[in-house]
């Protein structure tokens, strides 16, 4: 075999992994939409604090074995001085690995709720509202 057709073999099979890569990550983010990214078990496992930071319970998860994606409860405030009013729940969808290779959970992905797709509202009084 050439030295060309054994670049190209290899130049394909690299191509073909990091589309399975992202097919696999869209796949994950579709199931997680399907069950809300598991709300209801993040709000049962999670003590969120009125006076706390403004995010609380941001949790790191793998799915697929390869895949990571966040969940966070950030708060929202209301009038300056009223404090925290509620929190609204954010998801970071999975990265594919090949984008997510050397991020930690301080990397700007994880680290900024912006980023993230709010799926539900939590209230003061407890009422949950779906976004």
């Amino acid at each position: 075999m050439n030295l060309l057709k054994k670049t190209s073999i290899i130049v394909i099979l690299i191509i073909g992994v990091i589309a399975i890569d992202f097919r696999v990550a869209d796949l994950a983010h579709n199931n997680l939409l399907k069950n809300s990214a598991d709300f209801q078990q993040r709000l049962s496992k999670v003590d969120l604090d009125l006076t706390g930071p403004k995010r609380q319970g941001c949790k790191i998860t793998r799915t697929y074995i390869l895949n990571a994606y966040q969940t966070c409860f950030v708060a929202r405030y209301g009038e300056p001085g009223d404090g925290i009013q509620g929190f609204t729940f954010v998801y970071h969808r999975p990265m594919p690995l090949s984008l997510l290779y050397g991020q930690t959970s301080e990397s700007r992905y994880f680290r900024f709720s912006e980023y993230g797709t709010a799926l539900k509202e939590i209230r003061k009084d407890g009422y949950v509202n779906h976004l």
